[in-house]
């Protein structure tokens, strides 16, 4: 008996088949683990033998399994019914779906009964269990895992217009939507597309189809004449045919290297072909049509292709490759010759790639080649009949007749121009070629054309069209540098070894340009010069001049011309002998020192150009009476009050300065330095930030600081104080400056921090910050007391300051200052300090203090 088998083949190949000896019926298992998700089993009956399966399968007795592994398959479902005693067909690899055969007739099996049944069993892939465990690599699929089977679609491209080809580059995943070709090469169509119907050729009245009178489908042997210009040996450039590429059939006419599939050879390469020559009827049209697929370089004027007419006498371009040319893709080319009726002559196909380099593409395939002879001419009525759509043709409708004028010089590209003459640069510019004469000592017919003006070289015109200069032996040309010498500091004496002549660049170096009116001279542009002396006294009476010989002067301006001593306490500044002098204004003042009125008990200030005198003295005990007869003894000594202690028990000492910055009382605030409601900082990269609260514990919570809320400045400068108004201290006895203090700092020398006191002549540092371990990094209100005792007198201030000495200083929130005090402070244990709030004592005595009858009190 004979059994045939029917086969769906749905996949491109059968992988990986493994096995293993069993017995019993068992089934065939297709895996499509890398397909789009269709499964597929072969049900196999009783004593029918698999097909072919790899080697790893050992042989064995009894009935298996077999798996066919479809992993590269398209996800179609298949299935085999294996009837009994049948072994299936054989199935290649590499059949790919298209060629793959539809029925597979089974060889008989009943003459063959000691055949071997051993059956195969399958190790299925792994399921799946992410989508990235399915990526195949491929950009044109959707890879997903999906109830544990890897699923690969085809990425969808479709924009639904049918005038477009839809497709996917698998390089980059990017989808191209190229127009559709809709010529079907009839002269009697209209050819047109229609987005959602597609290409329509709609049939034209009256239309006459034409006679093909010459056909080349380059299916047999190529017997058309080849003419190779420019390429290698070996491998070489050239027409031939091939069966890489056809548009119809098996084989084109090919442009490149059959073997490389390119005509990239390291150099230029030229060639063309002939087609057999035919006669182009006088009364009518001729149209030659061909199929181009084409890859080069996608500029007009390199690796190009063009089509010309050759006649007995001239060639004539009727087709070149175009910039915005498709490549890439078989497109339909239809020539009108109608304006060359009666000429004999071949069509001649031409590939030149003008140079060596950019030439890594495929290059040109040829099918379909047809020359077809239109219907006789009809009546023409416009000039637009006439248009043949080629650019080296104009038709025009005379008496009812086209009739077409034929540029000779016409050009489709830069090959059309090249002449080979060395002197050009050839250029093809609107159809016409435009080239450049080149003049000069680079390009030459003869030697003449070479001369260089130079005694030191020989001139010759190269046989290629290139002027060369060998060195000749002529009397004063140089053999080394120190032959040459043009005597100009700013320039190099060189001698050129390949002509033998002295040559000097330009050099940069420092120079002298005798001027002494210019400065850090030095060489530029081969002369030496440098940037303009400034020449300014300072001076409003002279005029600022210089002479290049000498140098800067100032001669004076005429006396009496005004000008502008910038003294603001003078007025009616005017120039005499060349000097600006004007009259002093009484009461103004520069300084404190223009206002001293000889006066012990005034201080004399200069504010604003104005003397101010503040009386400091007393001049009788009254003034001094402080109204407390019992405490004190009220006296006027040398101008001062002087306040002595009565011993009376019960009495206390006054504060003679105190200030818990609610209100200004005078103090000079430098830069940086402010009076505001405490507020914590932030930002700090170093320390701790500012208080929240004053330490008075006062309703407007004031106080004095540095940034308040923020941070010192970080740029270097010297000290920024905080200064007190002037405090009479004289003949004070155990006189104390007491302050609190908030303060956080970097250390020396990037910061420094002082307090200082006004002796009445010079201020003296009572305390300042030293380097790592001596910088403050107060985390809450601190008392500070000093002993100015010796320092006691009537113009007493005090000053807090903090400056940047160098750069790399750390964010810190720097002073607060609160509460401070100068007072003469009892030694006793009885009654101290006057005082108004507990405040007032803390610091000055030991705890438990308080503040009792207007004393301070344990």
């Amino acid at each position: 008996m004979r059994v045939w088998l029917a086969v769906i083949l749905v996949v491109p190949s059968v992988l990986a088949l493994s096995c293993s000896t069993g017995g019993g019926k068992g089934d065939v298992a297709v895996d499509l683990s890398d397909s789009t998700g269709a499964e597929a089993g072969l049900d196999v009956p009783d004593g029918v033998v698999p097909p072919d399966v790899p080697q790893a399968c050992s042989p064995g007795g009894g009935k298996g399994d077999v798996a066919v592994d479809l992993s590269d398959s398209t996800g179609a479902e298949a299935g085999l019914d294996v009837p009994d005693g049948v072994v299936p067909p054989d199935v290649p690899q590499d059949v790919p779906p298209e060629t793959a055969p539809e029925l597979v007739e089974v060889v008989d099996l009943q003459d063959e009964p000691e055949l071997a049944t051993d059956v195969v069993e399958a190790e299925l892939p792994p399921p799946c269990m992410s989508d990235e465990m399915c990526e195949d690599g491929d950009f044109c699929t959707v890879d997903k895992c999906v109830s544990g089977t890897c699923l690969h679609q085809a990425k969808n491209c479709n924009d639904g217009n049918l005038c477009t080809v839809d497709d996917c580059d698998a390089e980059t995943g990017q989808c191209s939507h190229l127009p559709t070709e809709c010529d079907d090469a009839n002269p009697c169509t209209m050819d047109s597309c229609m987005p959602t119907v597609g290409c329509q050729n709609a049939p034209i009245q009256d239309c006459c189809p034409g006679t093909v009178v010459l056909e080349e489908k380059f299916e047999g042997e190529l017997t058309w004449p080849v003419k190779v210009e420019f390429s290698p040996e070996d491998p070489a450039a050239t027409w031939q045919l091939s069966t890489a590429r056809a548009h119809d059939g098996v084989q084109s006419l090919y442009f490149g290297n059959v073997d490389l599939k390119s005509y990239d050879l390291g150099e230029r390469v030229r060639a063309y072909v002939d087609s057999p020559q035919v006669t182009l009827p006088p009364d009518r049209g001729t149209q030659v049509s061909f199929w181009l697929w084409l890859e080069a370089e996608a500029t007009v004027n390199y690796d190009t292709f063009t089509v010309y007419l050759v006649t007995d006498k001239e060639t004539f371009p009727v087709f070149g490759k175009k910039a915005a040319f498709q490549m890439k893709k078989w497109t339909l080319v239809t020539l009108d010759l109608q304006a060359f009726k009666g000429k004999k002559g071949k069509v001649r196909f031409l590939f030149d790639s003008i140079d060596g380099s950019d030439n890594e593409y495929e290059g040109a395939y040829i099918d379909g080649f047809q020359v077809m002879e239109m219907c006789p001419d009809k009546p023409c009525k416009t000039k637009v009949e006439c248009s043949d759509n080629v650019a080296c043709t104009e038709g025009k409708c005379v008496a009812g007749k086209c009739e077409y004028t034929v540029e000779t010089d016409c050009c489709m590209s830069l090959v059309d121009c090249l002449d080979e003459d060395p002197c050009t640069i050839e250029a093809c510019k609107d159809n016409a070629c435009a080239p450049t004469v080149l003049t000069g000592p680079y390009c030459c017919y003869v030697e003449s054309d070479c001369d260089d003006g130079n005694i030191c070289t020989n001139d010759v015109c190269d046989p290629s069209g290139i002027c060369l200069h060998p060195p000749s032996q002529a009397p004063g040309c140089c053999k080394v540098d120190a032959d040459c010498d043009d005597g100009n500091p700013c320039t190099d004496n060189k001698c050129n070894p390949d002509d033998a002549s002295c040559y000097f660049p330009n050099n940069t170096k420092p120079c002298d340009d005798k001027d002494k009116c210019t400065q850090n001279d030095v060489c530029k542009d081969g002369a030496c010069g440098g940037s303009p002396v400034t020449c300014n006294d300072g001076n409003f009476c002279t005029q600022d001049l210089c002479d290049p010989g000498t140098g800067c002067y100032y001669p004076g301006i005429p006396p009496g011309q005004s000008c502008d001593d910038l003294n603001p306490c003078t007025a009616g500044d005017v120039c005499i002998t060349g000097k600006c002098l004007g009259e002093w204004i009484d009461g103004c003042c520069l300084a404190d020192k223009d206002c001293d009125d000889g006066d012990k008990c005034t201080i004399d200030k200069c504010t604003n150009n104005v003397c101010q005198h503040v009386n400091t003295c007393c001049f009788s005990d009254e003034e001094c009476d402080d109204f407390d007869d019992v405490c004190t003894v009220d006296k006027c000594v040398d101008g001062a009050c002087v306040y002595t202690p009565t011993g009376v028990e019960g009495c206390c000492a006054p504060i003679l300065f105190r200030d818990d910055f609610s209100s200004d009382k005078g103090w000079e605030y430098g830069m940086e330095w402010q009076r505001g409601s405490a507020k914590q900082s932030g930002g700090q990269s170093y320390g701790h930030p500012d208080p929240a609260d004053d330490h008075t514990g006062s309703d407007d919570n004031y106080v004095a600081g540095v940034a308040i809320g923020g941070n010192a400045s970080q740029q270097l400068h010297d000290f920024y104080w905080l200064t007190s108004p002037i405090i009479n201290a004289q003949f004070t006895q155990n006189l104390y400056l007491g302050f609190w203090r908030w303060l956080n700092s970097d250390y020396l020398p990037f910061m420094q921090n002082r307090v200082e006191v006004f002796d009445g002549s010079k201020w003296v540092t009572l305390w300042q910050s030293e380097g790592s371990g001596s910088n403050p990094q107060d985390v809450a209100w601190t008392f500070v007391k000093y002993d100015i005792t010796p320092y006691a007198n009537a113009q007493l201030r005090v000053r807090f300051g903090f400056m940047i000495g160098s750069g790399g200083v750390f964010a810190v929130s720097s002073w607060n200052v609160d509460d401070v005090t100068v007072a003469s402070v009892p030694k006793t244990d009885g009654p101290g300090l006057c005082c108004g709030l507990k405040t007032d004592c803390q610091g000055f005595y030991p705890e438990p203090i308080q503040c009792s009858g207007g004393a301070c009190m344990k």
